[in-house]
Formats: C-alpha cells, structure tokens, sequence
C-alpha cells in the first residue's frame, strides 16, 4: 500500500512541476512571487514555493531578491532561466547547410547558411553538417549544454533516421543519418523530418498558418509540394506523404515546372528564384511562363483543397512572390470555394523556414518535467 501511495505522490508532484514549469516558460520574461504562481497555477502557496526552489536548485528558474519596502520582508521573484540550455536545428539539402541555435524560448543566438556546395555524398553532408553546428557554438561565450536537436532534409525518413526516398538527392537512399546524429548527441531529443513539414511548423508556430484550423502549405521552389496541418499540428499519414500530390504523374507538376525553366533558360540549370526575378525585370518570356505554370499546378491544388477542406491556404517558396504565379492559384480557389478559402503568401523566409521551424518542434518534443 505504501507503494502505491509512494507512487501517487511522485505522479502528483511530478504534474504540480510540470504546470509550474510550463507557466514560468509561457512567460519567460516575467518575474513571479510565490503568490503570483499560486493564482496562475491554482496551487497552494507552499506547494509552488517548494517547487520553485528545487527549480532553481536545478538550474530551470533564476531567483530576483525582491526590492525592500516599508514594511515586512520583501517576496523574492523567480523567472524561467531561457540560458539555461541551447537547441540547434540543422537544415540540409543538396546544395546547402543551415545552422541555428537558440536559447530555450526559441531566440535566435547564432546561425550559420552555406550555399553552393555539393552535399550528394550522404557521408560528406552529415558529416559537414556536425562540424557546421561545432563551429556555430564555438562562436558562442560559455555556450550551455545542447538540449535538444532538429534535423530536417528534402528525404522521407524512417523513424530511426534512414532515408527512405528522396526526389532532390537520390544518393542519401539508405544513408542513415540517425545514427550519426544519435552518437553526436546521446540521450537527447531529436526530431528528424523532411524539410517541406518543418518548414509548415513554421508558418504554424510564426507565420501564415497561425491561426488556421485545416491548412495547407504549398511549396513552390526546385519542386511544388504540399504540407497539410490541422488543428495547429502538421498532419504527415500513415507513411509520412500526405500531400505529396507533386510527384503524381497525372498532375505532372515537375514536368511543367521544367518546362518554364527550359522555356526562359534553355540549356541552363538555375533556381526558380532566377525565374521570378528575371519576370520581375518586366521580361515577357517568364512572366508569360509563370503564367503557365499556375495555371498547370492550380487543378491539383484545387483537388486537394477539395478533399482536405482548408480554411486557409499559404503558398511558399521562391515563385509564391510573382504576382503572376499567386493570382491564377488565388482565383481558382476562389472560384472553387466561393471565397471561403484564404491564399496568403508564406510570412516566413522559405531558404531559412525549417531551420526556425525545428527549434520550435524540439521545444515542444522536450519532457521539462524529468
């Protein structure tokens, strides 16, 4: 009986830490009272008072001595601790690394982006990418422990971290990726996903999609893809490709995306990026081959709609800023929804969307009670 009862308490006081905790971090510039966390949690005075200082016996909370007053003993303060820690998020693709780390509220505290490298090599790119984040946080002053990390690359990933398929870079099939991220960082979280949904959890957690219901998250760059979320979460199925209505063939979304480029420059490799600003120069030829290409993906963009019933809709990625790609899309949901569906544009940079979308994945992937 004892046991049990043992048992009850520690569950107990293991939920009072957790509302404690989750309060100090929800407003972790604010400085509280014992009284003051007492009426935000609903506890008992002594109860917060116990928790709050094991909390900064453990490193979680910083304790402000209060500023004496006319009378009796002024109440000390306590806050989260936000340096307590560091989360990184790395971003890898075939031609590029990103590298972000922040404190444990999600502020940026150094980042890293290199471009124009060849990453196919599956050795070299994770290899080059651990280095990467060492040289982030030896830029950084008595830099904390690392709490928690994110891993994000255009793959489909099993959940131990092996690249099960990838359009953009077929050389990293069965690379696993997860193993050397394990042994990089043992016993941490790690969240390990593909690009396009991390870059929807931060249009879900910082831009366009914050206050959406049912979303969906139109990537427009190398290749057109969709993200969908509900309910403020990234919604992936049961093998992880809902919305993975780009690569079918009947929409033949790369093959009309490839046929704007050759139209604009034949015989050349070059970014959508390079598509959109040469129509925004006023040039005909891609502004006419824009055109083109909203109307060749809005059908599938519009089926899906259809079936997953948003509320609201963001295109991103480079060609989301040409007026001539945004209003054919806009006004084939438009005529399909009768204006019931909102398109907006991504609010957050696309090249530096899944490195800030994973710090915030990991925060939510942390156990701040153990």
């Amino acid at each position: 009986m004892s046991q049990i009862d043992g048992s009850a308490v520690a569950s107990l006081r293991r939920l009072n830490a957790t509302k404690v905790l989750d309060v100090l971090r929800g407003e972790p510039y604010r400085k509280f009272t014992v009284h003051e966390m007492a009426v935000s949690t609903g506890l008992s005075r002594p109860t917060v008072g116990r928790l709050l200082e094991d909390f900064a016996s453990s490193g979680w909370a910083l304790i402000a001595e209060g500023v004496p007053g006319a009378t009796g003993r002024p109440a000390r303060r306590f806050s989260f601790d936000r340096n307590r820690g560091l989360i990184v998020s790395i971003d890898i693709g075939r031609q590029g690394c990103i590298v972000l780390v922040s404190d444990l509220v999600g502020n940026e505290l150094a980042i890293s982006d290199e471009f124009g490298l060849d990453m196919r090599d599956p050795n070299f790119a994770i290899s080059h990418a651990l280095d990467a984040v060492s040289t982030v946080l030896d830029t950084l002053d008595d830099a904390p422990e690392v709490l928690g990390v994110c891993f994000a690359a255009p793959v489909a990933l099993s959940e131990s971290g092996v690249v099960l398929h990838s359009r953009t870079v077929p050389e990293w099939v069965r690379a696993d990726f997860g193993a050397r991220l394990r042994a990089a960082y043992p016993g941490r979280p790690l969240v390990m996903n593909n690009d396009l949904f991390i870059m929807a959890e931060a249009e879900l957690r910082l831009g366009a999609l914050r206050d959406a219901q049912q979303g969906m998250y139109v990537y427009t760059g190398t290749f057109t893809t969709v993200a969908l979320t509900i309910n403020g979460k990234v919604h992936r199925g049961f093998r992880q490709l809902a919305g993975e209505i780009g690569s079918l063939e009947e929409y033949r979304w790369q093959d009309q995306l490839d046929a704007a480029m050759e139209k604009v420059a034949p015989g050349l490799t070059k970014p959508t990026s390079f598509l959109v600003s040469e129509a925004e120069l006023g040039k005909t030829a891609p502004r006419e081959a824009i055109s083109v290409l909203a109307h060749g993906v809005s059908p599938g963009i519009v089926d899906l709609a259809s079936v997953w019933d948003p509320d609201v809709v963001v295109l991103g990625g480079s060609l989301s800023r040409s007026d001539q790609f945004y209003q054919p899309i806009e006004a084939a949901l438009q005529e399909f929804s009768g204006g019931a569906i909102t398109l907006r544009r991504e609010q957050m940079d696309s090249l530096r969307a899944a490195a800030y979308g994973g710090i915030h994945r990991v925060l939510e992937s942390i156990d701040w009670s153990a």
